[in-house]
């Protein structure tokens, strides 16, 4: 017996290859990109008219001509019409929008070209308002719980007018009340009751405060994160163990800098470098990449980056291209982690501890030199670290690659009585 299919919750991964099917246009389909993801058509369906949304009105134009605007009577001859206080006023659809992919991704036709209005389809912003339809959907409905009434009747009374904790409250009318303790506190911190949160006595000392997530850009050219997302960094190494990671972060100073901080950690070692670049530019953070592969010698270079994990930034949209050499020979591999998931890369953002001592939150990096950054890496690579044996990160480096590489990035050892980590001495 055949059964019916289930519609199936997409992941962020999924939903990235989902757009790289729509930009492949006519050389994909529906049942390509249902195949690819695992899940059936409708789900797909589901997912692009879930999740579209509608652009603007094309660039130059005051409005979507009308449907039926040639056959109008109301028209007077008129070629278009764009009267949208008609009655009779339909606005015309892109044909297009009626097949696969159902949305102007990677369409040929420019704004200029284009009469009719634009729908798009964006992964990372469909996987957000997912994840927030999930959370609202199983918020609980006080108005009518008789939970509720009853925890007005016994329990507020005696945490408002009487100031006693809830466990206290709970314990004396728990044989009245259908929930258990936590029921009853999730429904006082939900404003389900009379009495609210900050009536607790422990509200104070326990309350979070939740962090707002700072807005990035994330990188657009979606083909480049195919079998290059944190899904697939985890599988290859599954398959490889004995590789060795290299992450990859920046460090911002002030809103109004030029320039910002790249962060090289070897997760093995704990060691860690870095260099200066333009603030949000693509290139310029290749150009420094591929400027310490000229350093380096490209076999020292892909002994150490052999595999990269990155955040997917504006600034490293073309990292990938340092995958392969000159000749054209992949020696590398380069991964992304999940927007706003920086605990996928949470041994680059632990390391950065350091570095903020030195370089505090709020802290200009306009005037940060290569001998400054050169200097400073040396103390911090020059602290025992207890994960690695109480070893400092740079006998590990050594141990493992030769004096000679540590020359070249200009790290040098710093005796443990004279490691610093004083802003102020490395401008000296």
């Amino acid at each position: 017996m055949n059964r019916k299919k289930k519609y199936k919750r997409l992941s962020l991964e999924q939903r990235v290859k989902l757009v790289i099917e729509m930009n492949k246009r006519e050389k994909s389909s529906a049942i390509q990109a249902a195949s690819k993801l695992r899940v059936s058509r409708q789900t797909i369906y589901n997912e692009i008219k879930n999740y579209s949304v509608d652009g603007d009105v094309p660039n130059g134009r005051t409005g979507i001509e009308c449907v039926d605007s040639h056959n109008c009577p109301r028209n007077q001859g008129q070629r278009s019409c764009f009267n949208t206080q008609c009655e009779s006023y339909i606005e015309a659809v892109c044909p297009r929008l009626s097949s696969f992919p159902f949305v102007c991704n990677k369409c040929e036709r420019n704004s200029s070209m284009c009469k009719y209005r634009k729908r798009y389809y964006n992964p990372i912003e469909s996987d957000q308002e997912a994840r927030e339809l999930r959370k609202t959907a199983r918020q609980m409905d006080f108005c009518e719980d008789e939970t509720c009434a009853i925890i007005d009747e016994f329990i507020s009374p005696m945490i408002m007018d009487n100031r006693v904790s809830l466990h206290h409250a709970y314990e004396t009318h728990k044989e009245k009340l259908n929930v258990c303790e936590r029921s009853v506190r999730r429904r006082i911190e939900k404003g389900g009751t009379q009495a609210k949160p900050h009536h607790l006595p422990s509200w104070l000392a326990y309350q979070r405060v939740k962090a707002i997530k700072p807005t990035r850009t994330h990188a657009k050219n979606y083909e480049i994160l195919d079998n290059r997302m944190y899904c697939d960094y985890l599988e290859f190494i599954a398959d490889n163990p004995e590789k060795r990671v290299v992450q990859l972060d920046s460090v911002i100073g002030k809103s109004n800098d030029k320039y910002a901080l790249m962060t090289i950690h070897h997760v093995e070692t704990h060691f860690m470098f870095g260099f200066m670049y333009r603030k949000g530019s693509a290139y310029s953070f290749l150009n420094r990449i591929k400027a310490l592969r000229e350093t380096l010698g490209d076999d020292d270079f892909y002994l150490i980056f052999d595999c990269l994990l990155t955040d997917n930034g504006s600034e490293t949209a073309k990292l990938h291209e340092i995958e392969a050499t000159e000749d054209g020979e992949c020696r590398a591999n380069v991964f992304y982690t999940n927007p706003n998931s920086s605990y996928q890369k949470g041994a680059i953002e632990k390391n950065h501890e350091y570095v903020r001592r030195i370089l505090p939150r709020g802290s200009s990096l306009n005037n940060v030199t290569d001998r400054f950054l050169r200097n400073m890496f040396s103390h911090i690579n020059s602290i025992f670290r207890e994960s690695i044996q109480n070893k400092t990160p740079y006998a590990a480096f050594e141990k493992l690659y030769g004096v000679d590489i540590l020359r070249k990035l200009g790290i040098t050892k710093i005796e443990p009585e004279k490691v610093n980590l004083y802003s102020a001495k490395f401008y000296s």
